[in-house]
């Protein structure tokens, strides 16, 4: 974290105990499926006492050169490995992740598993920031924060510390709006300024005009008189 840091999303993921049973029950499944019974004569027997072949009937001659005289693979197992990868996916792309919020706004890096998306927001370009908590929030830890501007919605899983940052973000939103407000009211007040002395100089200007005037007896001094007292009354 850098000294123009005020805020860093701690972007980590946390398998949950939930999805930890999950991947437990499916790969015991997938063993009890495909491990032959002992109390059977057949290998073609499961420990649940099932045929495996009969669900594969028109592949298991066909592809029996894979698999020799063992079961197929099931369904089971494809979802276990699917499941696995998956976790091994998220976990690479997390630490790949970088959310942070500095005197400027918003830096970070928004990351896939092959490539990298840098993300630089102006603190007046962010409209709204937002937590969303989602399924995959609760089986891989943290939360969701959304991120939405004019061109659109950014969002950054995995977040343990998203209500911290969340909150200081908004914060830092407030501030610049009620900075942007008092800067706005300043430069009202100075061109209101501005123009009264523009106003006033022009009044001791035509009265100065005036008086040469009556110096010279171009006017009496009833005129110049009743002329300076409109003059000063615009001041």
């Amino acid at each position: 974290m850098t000294d123009n840091t005020l805020c860093k999303a701690n972007i980590k993921v946390q398998i949950s105990l939930i999805w930890k049973i999950i991947l437990v029950a499916l790969i015991a499944f997938t063993i009890l499926w495909n491990v032959p019974s002992l109390s059977r004569e057949s290998e073609n027997y499961n420990l649940f006492g099932y045929y495996n072949a009969r669900f594969w009937n028109s592949y298991y001659e066909k592809y029996k050169f894979m698999y020799g005289n063992n079961v197929p693979c099931s369904v089971s197992l494809i979802l276990v490995i699917l499941c696995i990868l998956w976790t091994i996916r998220c976990i690479i792309v997390s630490r790949k992740c970088l959310l942070e919020l500095t005197a400027d706004g918003i830096n970070g890096s928004r990351a896939k598993l092959f490539s990298n998306k840098n993300l630089q927001l102006p603190i007046d370009k962010i409209d709204n920031i937002e937590i969303k908590d989602g399924i995959l929030d609760k089986l891989f830890g943290g939360k969701t924060v959304c991120i939405r501007t004019a061109s659109g919605a950014v969002k950054f899983a995995w977040i343990q510390n998203a209500e911290e940052f969340v909150s200081a973000t908004q914060e830092k939103m407030k501030e610049f709006k009620v900075e942007s407000t008092k800067n706005a009211a300043s430069s009202a007040d100075d061109v209101t300024q501005v123009k009264t002395e523009a106003s006033s100089t022009s009044v001791v200007q035509q009265i100065k005009e005036l008086k040469e005037l009556l110096d010279s007896e171009i006017i009496s001094q009833e005129e110049f008189d009743a002329k300076k007292q409109e003059l000063l009354s615009k001041m």
